[in-house]
């Protein structure tokens, strides 16, 4: 008896989830705070990342690929701080997001930033 196992994955596309999302809060940084809450812009979602065996490399076969930022520029705001005075604060803004390849072989080491994200008022007191 032989046995085959055949996995067709033609035509199947995942789809993408890669958004760019918006969140509305204050930013506070060292002890100042904008004058009123900030829409900062993030990248969030999924991409088309797979690991699935290969029979005719008689290996697994990864890709992967993350949502991120392919668009960005720089904001200004004014920041009040408890002395009274008013300081400005640059911050990047996420224009656009698209799904980019990225490593994902087994000595690749994933680590988590917020990058865009600065630190939101709600953030201080958890």
């Amino acid at each position: 008896m032989n046995l085959t196992i055949f996995f067709s994955f033609l035509g199947l596309e995942k789809n993408k989830s890669c958004k760019l999302q918006t969140i509305t809060s204050f930013i506070t940084d060292k002890g100042c705070k904008s004058l009123q809450p900030i829409d900062m812009t993030f990248c969030e979602g999924a991409c088309d990342t797979y690991s699935k065996y290969s029979a005719s490399a008689a290996s697994m076969q990864h890709r992967c690929t993350c949502c991120q930022e392919v668009k960005t520029h720089n904001e200004t705001i004014s920041l009040a701080c408890s002395d009274g005075t008013i300081k400005p604060y640059n911050y990047i803004y996420v224009d656009k997001c698209d799904c980019r390849t990225t490593s994902c072989g087994p000595d690749f080491k994933r680590t988590r930033t917020r990058r865009y994200l600065p630190k939101i008022a709600s953030e201080e007191f958890h």
